[in-house]
């Protein structure tokens, strides 16, 4: 077939009014199949109308065009549902500077319903997942092998966690800095250590064990929320992981710190559940 009086493109593509038009041709050759020959002899139009888009659309499509959610029904996934072999426990700093009564970290918890409240949910999440097999994660800090801050210069002329640690002597007593029960880790159990900064991923071992490990998910709780648990969050979710605050088993010093993260700060980087939901089987209600 030829066509006569229109400017001529290629073998079946020729313009009008403009406009790029696909004309129907017939099949070459005695009719044998060619490999990415329409079975119809047609070739589509590769620049569809609106209208016929929307007819190859699902469900899940048009609430995505609408801006809406698709629900777990209808992207055929099961929110609730975690690859455990695929996923991480963080517990970040359960240790005694912040859970001895007698520690200066201690005191600066002026909301201790929230301490109180949190410690118990980690215990309770700890058991479980210790009872399941769930890959648990302890990240604390030390500086009991660098007790003058040579890491941080000293913390002269330091501003910030660099200046403010040296001053206050906190991080490098043996005793301080170990594990609090039921915290203390056990065989199997990762530790990490090279860390030196505010979130737990800063120059430690813990993305290489997480990516060595193909972990993509990790859920996150300790102390405090407002400082290492954020700035841990906000790492992974740079990152690439799929990163979950455990709201009620990380704390703030007081409510209005923790309202503001839960409420300003957490969805640009991750998401949040509670303890209860997280023990349910990780349900997907978000704080």
């Amino acid at each position: 077939m030829t066509y006569r009086n229109v400017p001529f493109i290629s073998r079946n593509m020729f313009v009008t009014n403009r406009s790029v038009s696909y004309k129907p041709i017939a099949r070459p050759g005695n009719g044998r199949a060619i490999p990415g020959w329409p079975r119809n002899g047609a070739l589509r139009d590769p620049f569809p109308s609106t209208a016929e888009k929307r007819k190859s659309m699902n469900k899940r499509d048009h609430l995505k065009l609408a801006g809406g959610k698709a629900d777990a029904s209808e992207t055929g996934a099961v929110e609730t549902t975690v690859d455990r072999s695929r996923s991480a426990i963080i517990f970040i700093e359960f240790q005694n500077e912040w859970l001895d009564p007698a520690s200066p970290l201690n005191r600066l918890m002026e909301d201790r319903t929230q301490i109180d409240t949190a410690v118990e949910n980690a215990a309770a999440i700890v058991a479980a997942a210790r009872q399941r097999k769930f890959p648990i994660v302890h990240a604390g800090l030390s500086f009991v092998n660098d007790p003058t801050y040579l890491l941080f210069g000293g913390g002269r002329g330091k501003a910030g966690l660099r200046g403010a640690i040296p001053r206050a002597r906190r991080w490098r007593d043996p005793q301080r800095v170990a594990f609090h029960e039921p915290f203390v880790p056990r065989a199997g159990e990762f530790v990490v250590t090279g860390r030196s900064g505010a979130s737990v991923l800063t120059n430690s071992n813990l993305d290489a064990y997480l990516r060595n490990n193909r972990i993509d998910r990790i859920f996150l709780l300790g102390f405090v929320l407002h400082v290492c648990v954020e700035s841990t969050l906000r790492h992974a979710h740079d990152l690439g992981y799929d990163a979950t605050v455990i709201s009620d088993a990380a704390p703030a010093f007081t409510a209005e710190q923790r309202d503001h993260v839960l409420t300003h700060v957490i969805h640009h980087f991750g998401k949040c559940v509670t303890t209860e939901q997280f023990l349910q089987e990780f349900g997907a209600t978000q704080c």
